[in-house]
């Protein structure tokens, strides 16, 4: 018999696909329906995340994923699974990380090795924090299933999590910067709602007053967000939500993650100090807005801008975050608002990408400056020669550290224009100001410094923090 013969004969017999997840009506179809998904081994995942909720109960030790309905659908390596009651699983009393899974088998599993992309239905990741007996976060983990092993495991580790419209989502508000600590609202803000991308998944994040639904938080017109720290060499620990993104007692100075000979505490800042909280979005579904405490407390607010979002996150087991702000607060034990602190300045860093560009840059003067001199490059000869700042074609954010004497005017301009200043810096015996710029530049456009009045005895000036996006 010819193979065609062979073919119609198989195409011609029914095939049973009820129950099984099949979509071949005759046997010609369904060997090739079932050779294909042999070779893909996919789809794995979960036609949807809101079929079914996920949970954990600190007391039980326990994760359970839970049907909206009758049942919940997901599926491993081609082959469907169908769940119509509760599903749990119980981890032990162990610090650290719990990776909550479904196997080949089909069974929901708690371990902490980390998971397989290609053998692993991810579901959860939980942290429990074995000192206190508590999960600090639950991260949903329930991908769909158009997305490839493959492309999952690319994008994890090269994308991360992605915001989904840095000019509009999570804007900063009702704040007041450089407050003199005299007020409650001078350690407070506000966070608009906004989405983040954690690969095919997207989760929005949206203010309640009184959260009950996954993504939900308070964030309006006052956050309370949730503090993480390092504790010991690597325990991760958090601090409750409060009105004040800081961690405070009422009494001293806030406090901030030192570490000292590589282990981590919490310690009190002494009084005039400036130390750093980061902001991050995050898929963490009870708390998703979360802040970092920073590791450096100084008077000095340049070393305390120094310090990078990377230095915090080493000891962070997790990816799945969009960093949203650096918030730098100054604190005092004579202020004589409740928490003792108040926001000084913050940088905006919901637009950094994989250009991003951060770096250490001085210009100065080799003598005394009046108006019209242009800063050198330190250490080179460029006598009343412009000195530009590198780079261009870029939009930029840009925080200046300065040391003067006597009173001036010091003028950013572009090198296409020296006679009109994109902005001026008023300083007047002051060892530190800053400025933020937002400013396109042309291909062949660049900036340069130049006193627009007043005289300095030796000024310099150091780029110590900068965000580039590239037009």
């Amino acid at each position: 018999m010819s193979s065609w013969l062979k073919t119609e004969v198989a195409r011609s017999v029914p095939f049973d696909n009820v129950g099984n997840d099949y979509d071949a009506e005759n046997c010609q179809d369904a060997l090739e329906e079932i050779d294909f998904r042999q070779l893909r081994k996919e789809p794995t995942g979960f036609p949807n995340n809101t079929d079914s909720t996920i949970a954990f109960d600190d007391g039980a030790l326990t994760f359970s994923i839970t049907p909206v309905g009758a049942s919940f659908d997901f599926w491993y390596r081609g082959k469907g699974y169908t769940k119509t009651s509760v599903d749990s699983v119980v981890i032990t009393d162990t610090e650290g990380s719990w990776f909550i899974y479904y196997n080949s088998s089909g069974v929901l599993t708690a371990s902490q090795s980390v998971w397989s992309f290609e053998t692993d239905a991810f579901v959860a990741v939980i942290y429990w924090n074995a000192t206190n007996n508590e999960a600090i976060w639950m991260l949903d983990e329930r991908h769909g299933l158009v997305m490839d092993w493959k492309v999952h495991q690319y994008l994890h580790r090269t994308r991360f999590t992605q915001i989904d419209d840095p000019y509009t989502d999570f804007i900063l508000g009702d704040y007041i910067s450089e407050g003199d600590g005299s007020l409650d609202t001078h350690a407070q803000l506000s966070i608009g709602d906004g989405s983040i991308h954690d690969e095919d998944l997207l989760h929005a994040i949206t203010n309640d007053a009184t959260p009950t639904e996954p993504f939900e938080q308070k964030l309006s017109t006052t956050a309370y967000i949730p503090i993480y720290y390092v504790s010991g060499t690597d325990d991760v620990r958090v601090v409750d939500a409060t009105a004040y993104p800081v961690i405070w007692d009422g009494v001293n100075p806030i406090q901030y993650n030192k570490l000292d000979g590589g282990t981590f505490s919490l310690d009190y800042a002494s009084d005039g100090d400036y130390m750093n909280m980061f902001i991050f979005a995050t898929n963490n579904i009870y708390e998703p807005i979360v802040a970092i405490a920073g590791r450096v407390a100084s008077d000095n607010v340049a070393a305390v801008i120094n310090e990078e979002s990377d230095d915090v996150l080493e000891e962070f087991p997790f990816q799945e975050y969009v960093l949203l702000y650096r918030i730098i607060f100054k604190t005092d034990s004579n202020f004589t608002n409740e928490p003792k602190a108040a926001m000084y300045l913050f940088n905006d860093l919901r637009y950094l990408s994989d250009i991003q560009d951060r770096y250490l840059w001085e210009c100065g003067y080799n003598a005394n400056a009046g108006s019209g001199r242009y800063m050198e490059r330190l250490g080179l000869s460029m006598d009343e020669a412009p000195f530009p700042m590198p780079e261009d074609g870029y939009l930029r954010t840009v925080t200046i550290q300065t040391t003067a004497s006597n009173t001036g005017v010091m003028g950013l301009y572009l090198i296409g224009d020296l006679v009109n200043p994109v902005t001026t810096l008023s300083l007047s015996d002051e060892s530190f100001k800053r400025f933020d710029l937002a400013q396109f530049f042309s291909q062949d456009d660049k900036l340069v410094f130049k006193v627009y009045s007043g005289t300095f005895s030796k000024p310099q000036v150091t780029v110590i923090n900068q965000t580039d996006i590239e037009t």
